[in-house]
């Protein structure tokens, strides 16, 4: 009797097929990683001129600051996600060498993550329910703080996992329910896994870090 599981049981790829994939791999990362470089830096010198041709309005000669700030931090975003990928793959491929073409799928899809993480992040942010020194955005737009909300944003697409725990530990905050079916006291007695509500400060068990990589 045959005990192997079906992973062991399937064939390996055919090795044109896998150079394909890596070569495809880093196009796509180069491209969408030298897109946001570009978008990062017409943002920075003239981030009215972008906002203005994205959002159009009548007569617009100065751009909501929000909406500048939200475009800072999501092309940060789109930054993070493609240098956290060109790290990963390098260590996939030249350092461990055991590159698997399944790996492709979360190649494929960072930008789009990491532009939907950085945005969520921001409106945390701005909603007092992520606590990240005392960024919140001003009511005029200046160069430092796009820059700053560019920052935030790659440091979102880079550390894509830890930006998600902490979601998940907000969610568990306003959401989660007792055996009761009764919402969360809210004082930390109620977290099974021991966090802390109000710090995030704690780790789930059985739940261990994923690879870094995408």
């Amino acid at each position: 009797m045959d005990n192997s599981s079906p992973e062991t049981q399937l064939s390996p790829p055919h090795p044109g097929l896998t150079l394909l994939v890596k070569w495809l791999i880093t196009l796509w990362m180069v491209g969408y990683s030298l897109a946001a470089l570009v978008a990062a830096l017409i943002l920075i010198i003239n981030p009215d001129g972008v906002a203005c041709s994205i959002v159009p309005q009548d007569e617009c000669s100065a751009a909501s600051p929000t909406v500048l700030h939200v475009m800072f931090t999501m092309v940060g975003g789109v930054l993070g996600a493609g240098v956290l990928g060109m790290v990963s793959f390098h260590r996939y491929e030249s350092v461990m060498g055991v590159f698997h073409i399944r790996h492709a799928w979360g190649f494929l899809y960072a930008p789009l993550l990491a532009g939907i993480l950085a945005l969520v992040v921001f409106a945390l942010m701005q909603g007092g329910l992520l606590v990240f020194g005392e960024m919140k955005a001003p009511e005029d737009f200046s160069p430092i703080t796009g820059l700053a909300y560019l920052a935030i944003g790659f440091l979102s697409g880079f550390g894509w996992y830890p930006a998600t725990q902490k979601i998940e530990q907000i969610v568990a905050r306003f959401f989660s329910l007792d055996s009761n079916g009764a919402a969360n006291r809210g004082d930390g007695s109620d977290q099974p896994d021991g966090t802390d509500p109000a710090t995030g400060d704690g780790n789930k068990e059985g739940r261990g870090k994923p690879d870094s990589s995408l």
